[in-house]
């Protein structure tokens, strides 16, 4: 694929992702090689203990990959300043908050960080930039809840309006709707689509809403056993590579309804 590097926001090059136990490293996948461009929604899809959450947490600097490297903005990731890095890349992981007692417009202001002195005083910009983020996320009926009131869905909603505020080229998120109903996760997935197309925002989410993904992503990771596979939802689908996500053969991917079924038994 050939795209300008002046709209590349993340870059790799012969990585290879895994962890280390017992001082020998366990390669969960190597020779990656790929660019994603602003203003994409890529949603990667696999199955659980494929590496999903160790690519996220590598592309993000999290933790570093066995191998080669990441590039963010056209630089090597591991050049950036923790302060640079929060300028640069918004990160939502499924890990809970700890316990505190912060409205949620105070949770939100919290992604100014990078931007404000040590006593974290907000000056007009960082006013703009969260209230902005607020309207994005359609969230003003919540500002002055404290967090913990709020539901899953409505708190997920909180987390994004953060990343917003923090103000990044690219946001990741692990498993966004992990514990939302099916009307929050419809919403979720909306708004990162739209967050990706009218703002210009590079999205990068790990899901198990492959149905969901294959509807709003403008690029899908498809990770099994054998295979790191890369490509639009179309041409993946037309390449009969969703085939590949699952070994279960009673479980079929139906190219036209762009759904996996259970195969009918005799």
């Amino acid at each position: 694929m050939n795209i300008d590097n002046k709209h590349i926001t993340i870059e790799v090059q012969d990585l290879a992702i895994g962890y280390t136990s017992r001082k020998k490293e366990n390669i969960i996948v190597s020779n990656l090689n790929f660019k994603i461009k602003r203003g994409s929604f890529v949603c990667i899809l696999g199955k659980n203990g494929i590496g999903k959450s160790t690519l996220l947490k590598t592309l993000s600097r999290v933790q570093n990959p066995i191998d080669g490297h990441v590039k963010l903005e056209n630089k090597n990731i591991n050049t950036y300043s923790n302060l640079q890095l929060a300028k640069n890349l918004s990160l939502i992981l499924t890990e809970k908050l700890p316990e505190s007692n912060l409205t949620v417009y105070e949770l939100i202001a919290l992604g100014r960080q990078p931007y404000t002195n040590w006593i974290g005083a907000l000056k007009e910009k960082d006013i703009e930039a969260i209230e902005k983020s607020i309207k994005l996320t359609n969230i003003a009926h919540l500002v002055s809840k404290k967090y913990f009131e709020l539901s899953d869905g409505q708190f997920q909603r909180v987390l994004i309006s953060r990343a917003l505020a923090q103000d990044t080229n690219t946001i990741i998120l692990d498993e966004p709707t992990v514990h939302l109903d099916i009307e929050h996760t419809l919403e979720t997935f909306q708004l990162l689509q739209k967050l990706a197309i009218q703002e210009n925002k590079t999205i990068i989410a790990s899901t198990h809403q492959i149905q969901l993904a294959l509807q709003t992503a403008s690029e899908i990771f498809l990770m099994t056993e054998k295979e790191f596979l890369i490509g639009t939802p179309k041409e993946l689908i037309s390449k009969n590579h969703m085939d590949k996500l699952f070994d279960n053969e009673s479980i079929i991917f139906d190219p036209i309804k762009e759904q996996f079924l259970l195969k009918k038994t005799p």
